[in-house]
């Protein structure tokens, strides 16, 4: 990996609540949302946490925590050979297109609650 390449790890101290639309929104390579056991709550819309690009983001992952109340959890379409783990999520909006977890790479270690929708999509080689 070089320079211009880093890894980036952000890890919570406390508990967010999102107001309206997506609450974390990742725009570039290598970041890894560790909650450490903090939650993101949402009103029903946007993502919990989000990849939006152009091209397919790299080396994306979040892990350990709780996202509840967002139209789509976990929106890591836009980031190949994604990690999702550690999450437990609940309260989908299924009438906001619903998905618990939406990501192209590995998705393990994750409990749902009271999904009634999509509980996880998950596509690529690493899904497990």
């Amino acid at each position: 990996m070089s320079n211009d390449q880093q890894a980036r790890i952000v890890v919570l101290v406390k508990n967010l609540v999102s107001t309206g639309g997506n609450c974390l929104v990742l725009a570039a390579d290598h970041i890894t949302i560790e909650l450490a056991g903090f939650s993101i709550s949402g009103n029903g819309t946007g993502a919990g946490v989000a990849a939006i690009g152009g091209a397919p983001l790299r080396g994306i992952a979040v892990r350990n925590g709780s996202i509840s109340n967002f139209a789509v959890e976990v929106l890591l379409e836009a980031a190949d050979g994604s990690i999702v783990e550690g999450l437990r999520l609940s309260g989908l909006r299924p009438a906001a297109g619903g998905v618990g977890i939406d990501a192209h790479g590995v998705v393990r270690g994750n409990t749902l609650i009271s999904i009634p929708a999509t509980g996880i999509l998950a596509s690529g080689d690493n899904n497990r």
